[in-house]
């Protein structure tokens, strides 16, 4: 276990899970926006760089949105997101201030 008592959660696996969280709440919050460009795009691979181009995301990101389940956009969904998103964001922190 980590010295900060925190979950066996390798740093390097925090980072990756933040990143593509991010891009999960990022296209949740503009569901309607990636929808109607989703639906413009002529394929998968013009829809992942459009989605880029969107949100600001890169590929990989852009690629996790597209492969999201409706589902994900339920309240309780978008929630679980959120907190996950929160307690990385202090974990990672406070990964880096022991490190320091």
């Amino acid at each position: 276990m980590p010295a900060n008592g925190n979950s066996a959660i390798p740093a390097g696996h925090s980072q990756v899970r933040l990143h593509f969280l991010t891009a999960l709440q990022l296209g949740l919050r503009r569901a309607d926006e990636v929808l109607a460009l989703v639906r413009s795009c002529n394929d998968r691979n013009e829809a992942i760089v459009a989605v880029q181009a969107l949100l600001g995301l890169d590929r990989n990101q852009a690629r996790a949105v597209l492969d999201l389940q409706w589902d994900r956009l339920t309240v309780h969904s978008i929630e679980q997101i959120e907190t996950e998103l929160t307690e990385l964001r202090r974990n990672i922190g406070e990964d880096h201030e022991l490190r320091s």
